[in-house]
């Protein structure tokens, strides 16, 4: 039951509030003075105020909320007639109350979701089952506001509306600035978070902020169940972004984790329902108490860890690194990845088995879930003596410190991390932090990253894990034509979930209407043509930074265009020539047109090895460049890959032609050199046509147009607006731009296509004659095995460190 509340005197008269609350907010409706209003309701409100926040309740268009406070907070006032009236005039006010049609969807998604995660996300659940009774109880009454919030009510049997909503509780204490830098606002405490608090929280991050996480522990049951009924939140409860905890043991539970592992960090923000038993010392202690545990922790795995690398010593290391190089020495390599995408869990663990082929004896850690902020690196390092720290999209020391100094430590940055693209990033590169990058050149002279602690690598495939399955002709019962890969959302849906106003929203909407127009008409949008089109939606420039963010956001639903085209035309092939066609991948049996052909998910390694060597043809389809893992794992397995074609495979080719024949050169003397070098002339055309910018001098129209476009989207450096600016990029390997690309693939041209009609020619080709599928994949697969493997890469990795520790020493 909810706690008393001290009901305003009666009758109702002139008097002052206990507590000062802005009642000039209060009648506009303005969300925070009516969040306020609520939380001071537990200490009394005078009847002024209290008839001032009834008004602005049926201001949000909630007439039976209003009434319900009448007839629960402010019982005493119904003494009066005319209160009573009042009462009776707003409980016939529409409710808002959600239809039960829609609380039906809401919860059947939900508790599917919980169904989904709970072995690992939900807890304590004890009795209480996931199943028809949670839509059959009429005593959850989820209400919506004019502006669309959830305001949630429960009616115990036998007693008054009870409000759910939450209001936050921030705690102050000293810990919140030692965690303020690195942590979100973490924790929802005690309750039901309303759903436009629970996306405030997990968008309320700063720039270096990693990922936030909403943790609920409830311990009243209808307030879940009315929660559950409320809205879709089925996305944040799959991904564990909101974490239930449910039931008595919820806290302590959450604070013994604490005590035995740094993957479970404190939290920073409560936020609480009014009246439920957690609200009182509970909650209020919650935050410091997970605090103080977590920072006694940390600080014992710490002082554990940095004893046992003192001991090492580096002259040690130095001599063991030495010798792995040389492959007389075996290391003990840990290698810890985040869960934001299967992807690169997947290269990590592929990755580390290489390196166990070598003979090294590994430790490989991920996240606990996708959103969980830390991963517990000084656990290992207090109990081993690790010779090596590998990590992907990872900093040792930005944006948070992730480990005491000094121990080798490795950074494959597979994605374009942003945090990782600012000088104050490269300042903290020590002299044993190796970066691996797409292109260290960029990352050394944009940034200031040390160029001789850098190896620039593109995606990479195991030959250790691929390349033995073998090159086998296809075994029966495999798929004709197969795909493998998530991204089974519409282009819309990306629009809607990465819109964060309705100003974003409709400028991407217009965007992704011109990118699919164009791709219908069977254009070719290059990199730069998606830029022009982004600048003409947005019409002004954006502000600093956010270009980066934007082109990134319309590059997601680009690849989604072009991969569920590609996608459709294959389905309409097969279906016309009665061959089969498998999608294999999350989400893909939701798509309105494809969910006919998805075929769940296929494991990652030997499983989706052996699916590409015995399919016919395996599909590829990338829309910001074709050099993927999924590319080079399914080549290296013997599949015949036949891949969309995309002019930014072609870019690197060219680039490097123009570097190595016109180093160091002006735009104008690059146009000269052009003039005399046929070779160079076609370089820089072909450049021209597979990026989509122009390289004339300034004064040509199409290069003014050009500079215009980068001026206002901020997305390529600003000195590219220069010619001499954008030639620096061009004539050295320190440009912005990657040295390697899918043409460099043996063959690759070989097995691509640009259209449904040429699609069609090669799947009737590959799959009719055995002969023809070998000459396509055969020498592709040789190309992999020399040029793109992860034992490259190991080999590497062991060589630059052992350098920069002799350096060092």
């Amino acid at each position: 039951m909810t706690a008393p509340i001290t009901p305003a005197p009666s009758p109702p008269a002139p008097a002052t509030s206990r507590v000062e609350i802005d009642r000039t907010g209060l009648e506009r409706g303005d969300d925070c003075s009516i969040e306020q209003a609520f939380a001071v309701l537990e200490r009394g409100l005078g009847p002024q105020d209290f008839l001032t926040l009834v008004r602005s309740v049926v201001g949000l268009g909630l007439g039976g909320l209003a009434s319900s406070l009448l007839r629960t907070i402010g019982a005493p006032l119904l003494a009066d007639p005319a209160m009573q009236a009042l009462a009776n005039q707003l409980e016939r006010l529409p409710s808002g109350e959600i239809p039960l049609a829609e609380q039906r969807v809401f919860a059947e998604r939900n508790v599917a979701a919980i169904k989904s995660a709970i072995a690992e996300g939900i807890h304590d659940l004890g009795d209480w089952t996931l199943d028809g009774a949670l839509l059959d109880d009429p005593r959850p009454a989820p209400l919506r506001d004019r502006h669309g919030r959830i305001q949630l009510l429960a009616r115990p049997e036998g007693g008054p509306l009870r409000l759910l909503s939450p209001f936050r509780l921030l705690l102050p204490g000293p810990w919140r600035e030692q965690f303020g830098q690195a942590w979100p606002p973490f924790a929802t405490m005690s309750g039901v978070p309303a759903p436009h608090l629970v996306a405030e929280l997990l968008a309320g991050k700063r720039a270096g902020h990693l990922p936030a996480k909403v943790m609920v522990f409830e311990t009243d049951l209808l307030a879940l169940r009315t929660w559950l009924r409320s809205a879709d939140i089925s996305e944040s409860l799959a991904s564990g972004a909101i974490e239930l905890r449910c039931g008595p043991r919820g806290v302590e539970g959450y604070l013994a984790e604490i005590d035995r592992s740094l993957a479970t960090p404190p939290t920073r923000c409560v936020l609480v329902s009014r009246g439920e038993p957690l609200l009182s010392q509970s909650a209020r202690d919650i935050s410091p108490r997970s605090a103080e545990r977590w920072t006694g922790l940390r600080g014992r795995l710490e002082s554990a860890a940095r004893e046992r690398i003192a001991a090492f010593g580096s002259a040690r290391r130095a001599e063991r690194m030495r010798g792995a190089a040389s492959g007389s020495t075996r290391l003990v390599i840990a290698g810890f990845v985040s869960r934001h995408t299967t992807v690169v869990c997947h290269m990590m663990r592929d990755l580390m088995c290489v390196f166990r082929q070598l003979g090294h004896e590994t430790i490989l850690m991920s996240e606990p879930t996708s959103t969980s902020p830390m991963v517990d690196l000084l656990g290992p390092l207090s109990s081993r003596d690790v010779d090596l720290v590998l990590a992907i999209n990872y900093l040792r020391n930005h944006p948070v410190p992730l480990m005491p100094a000094p121990i080798p430590f490795a950074c494959w940055m597979q994605d374009l991390i942003g945090t990782a693209q600012t000088k104050e990033a490269a300042a903290t590169q020590g002299p044993w932090d190796l970066l691996v990058a797409p292109s260290i050149g960029f990352f050394s002279h944009r940034f200031g990253y040390r160029a001789d602690q850098g190896i620039s690598a593109p995606n990479l495939t195991s030959w250790a894990m691929y390349g033995r399955i073998g090159d086998t002709p296809r075994r029966g019962g495999a798929p004709d034509v197969v795909y493998v890969g998530h991204g089974w959302e519409e282009a819309e849906t990306l629009v809607e979930r990465q819109g964060a106003t309705p100003e974003a929203r409709e400028i991407l909407g217009s965007i992704t209407r011109t990118l699919r127009e164009r791709l219908h008409r069977g254009d070719e949008v290059t990199g730069f043509e998606r830029m022009r089109i982004i600048a003409a939606a947005v019409g002004t420039p954006v502000r600093s930074g956010a270009g980066n963010e934007l082109y990134w956001a319309v590059q997601t639903i680009f690849d989604r265009l072009f991969r569920h085209q590609a996608l459709a035309w294959a389905a309409r092939w097969c279906e016309r020539n009665g061959r089969t066609f498998a999608i294999y991948g999350n989400g893909w049996e939701s798509h309105p047109k494809l969910g006919r052909f998805a075929r769940g998910t296929v494991a990652n390694g030997p499983a989706l090895g052996e699916l590409c060597r015995d399919a016919g043809v395996v599909l590829h389809a990338n829309g910001n460049a074709s050099l993927h893992q999924r590319l080079l794992d399914g080549i290296a397995a013997g599949g015949c890959v036949l891949t969309r074609r995309n002019p930014a495979d072609e870019v690197s080719t060219h680039w490097r032609t123009i570097r190595e024949r016109a180093a160091g050169a002006s735009m104008a003397q690059l146009h000269q050199l052009a003039a005399e070098d046929s070779e160079l002339a076609r370089a820089v055309h072909g450049f021209e046509r597979t990026l989509g910018c122009s390289l004339a001098l300034s004064g040509n129209g199409r290069r003014d147009a050009d500079r215009q476009v980068i001026s206002r989207i901020d997305f390529w450096p600003p000195e590219t607006t220069s010619d001499d600016g954008l030639a620096s990029h061009l004539t050295s390997d320190t440009g912005f731009l990657t040295p390697h690309g899918a043409a460099d693939i043996d063959g690759f041209q070989r097995s691509t296509y640009a259209n449904e009609s040429e699609l069609g020619d090669l799947l009737q080709r590959v799959l009719d004659d055995p002969r023809e599928r070998d000459a396509i994949r055969l020498p592709m697969r040789d190309g992999v095995h020399r040029s793109f493997t992860m034992e490259w890469l190991a080999g590497s990795i062991l060589e630059r460190m052992a350098t920069m520790l002799e350096t060092s020493s």
